[in-house]
């Protein structure tokens, strides 16, 4: 089984630009919180307080909170991608999807959440920046990844998520994660491109994934990835092979982001 499975990928223009830039996107909202049987509720709160205590006595962070669900991605034919969003708790994504997943398909398969990634492979002309993820993280503790994190509901309450939620939730991971400002950014606009929309096989997780061309050099922005979630950082050209290796200490979106960005250069 392949590392990854595409729900909308990457689109070539006719003047030689890849991805979708934010206006070609839309988003289709459902308010609907899917319900939850009474078993599956209990059976929620319980592996979910004994992760909580699992995670304190390893000295890592795990906190619920409201999150977006993908529940559909497709590319209209008239291009646009659209995405079909609701409202989820990363409770439930956790327990549900990720850990618990056998139990919830078998009794109480309504009820799994595929949480949206979104997440921004930087890149600056024919290099790619990934951090290394550090010890702290839930999954794949010292794999390369992109910046990025799953995506939050809008602070307003009642907000509906826009194209320009998932754009501006990439800013908030980019400074939490590395520092990085807009003025450090390729002007607003033409960027960033979503190059595609994926799920992650081995975590079940849809991941959209955005390039954005940075103005200061990208040794400088590995210099200030933040210790909380890496540590270190890694830089790939695309003119050259990956070494020997180096493929397996790539989690599969940032594979996944590396192929289709390295290809579209060809």
């Amino acid at each position: 089984m392949s590392d990854f499975t595409i729900f909308v990928p990457l689109r070539t223009h006719a003047d030689g630009r890849a991805g979708d830039p934010v206006s070609a996107l839309q988003v289709q909202w459902h308010p609907e919180m899917p319900r939850v049987p009474a078993a599956a509720a209990a059976r929620l709160e319980e592996r979910w307080s004994a992760y909580v205590a699992d995670a304190r006595a390893q000295g890592k962070t795990l906190f619920n909170g409201p999150i977006t669900r993908l529940i559909q991605a497709q590319r209209r034919g008239d291009g646009v991608v659209e995405l079909h969003l609701g409202p989820e708790e990363y409770k439930t994504f956790v327990v549900a999807h990720l850990r618990d997943r056998a139990w919830f398909r078998e009794n109480a398969p309504g009820v799994s959440a595929g949480a949206l990634g979104n997440s921004v492979l930087l890149t600056r002309q024919d290099q790619a920046l990934l951090g290394i993820r550090s010890s702290r993280v839930s999954a794949y503790a010292g794999r390369a990844h992109l910046v990025g994190g799953v995506l939050d509901l809008p602070a307003e309450a009642g907000a509906i998520p826009t194209p320009e939620d998932l754009v501006a939730h990439l800013l908030r991971e980019l400074w939490e994660e590395a520092r990085v400002l807009p003025a450090d950014l390729a002007l607003r606009g033409t960027w960033p491109r979503l190059l595609s929309v994926a799920q992650d096989e081995l975590l079940s997780q849809p991941e959209a994934v955005w390039q954005w061309e940075t103005i200061v050099p990208l040794d400088e922005v590995a210099s200030r990835l933040t210790a909380e979630e890496h540590s270190g950082a890694m830089l790939l050209d695309r003119t050259q092979a990956l070494p020997e290796g180096l493929w397996e200490r790539l989690t599969p979106v940032a594979r996944h982001a590396w192929q289709i960005w390295r290809s579209a250069s060809r």
